[in-house]
């Protein structure tokens, strides 16, 4: 969405203009904030007018981001339908989660090694999956809910119990690592 939109050649430069850290830009172009912070709308928003490369409202550049980001899952979705991801377990029966993922982490490793990658993947904050994965969360993160729940509904059959997927997916337990 950034790089459409960027009136500068790169991220870095639209960062220097619009005096929001590159990290956040990145963050955002790869769509994991939920909502695009408001202050960063309105940096980008001043940027962009300075540079007389268009004149967007806060209410525009949050359509654009969410309209990013749901573009970003389609594609996981097509990937996992096309197989360039390993979807297995979307398709996992519910009553069968336990019996293949001993733990939340078994469950994420075995769509992508990494939580950053997975983060991408699904376009979800990483800081909430540490946290989560760290046991300082006391519930299973809504929003990631949300998200694998579109997925599910997605790549399975409409007629599937992607709910009680969903429900076998938050029971599973975590490994919390202490260091």
């Amino acid at each position: 969405m950034l790089k459409e939109i960027n009136p500068y050649p790169t991220l870095k430069e639209l960062s220097v203009h619009s005096g929001v850290k590159f990290q956040t830009l990145n963050k955002a172009e790869k769509g994991l904030y939920t909502n695009l912070p408001t202050s960063i709308a309105n940096e980008l928003i001043r940027a962009l007018s300075a540079a007389h490369h268009g004149n967007y409202s806060t209410k525009e550049i949050q359509h654009l981001y969410q309209q990013h980001r749901e573009s970003l899952l389609n594609r996981t979705i097509e990937d996992i339908k096309a197989g360039r991801i390993d979807g297995d377990a979307f398709f996992t029966h519910p009553s069968d989660i336990p019996k293949y993922y001993d733990s939340w982490d078994a469950f994420r490793r075995s769509i992508n090694e990494s939580q950053i990658g997975f983060c991408e993947m699904f376009i979800f904050h990483q800081a909430i999956l540490q946290k989560y994965e760290a046991g300082k969360m006391s519930s299973f993160p809504v929003g990631l809910a949300e998200v694998l729940l579109k997925v599910i509904e997605s790549v399975q059959e409409p007629s599937s119990n992607t709910k009680e997927w969903i429900a076998a997916v938050k029971k599973l337990p975590r490994e919390v690592f202490s260091g």
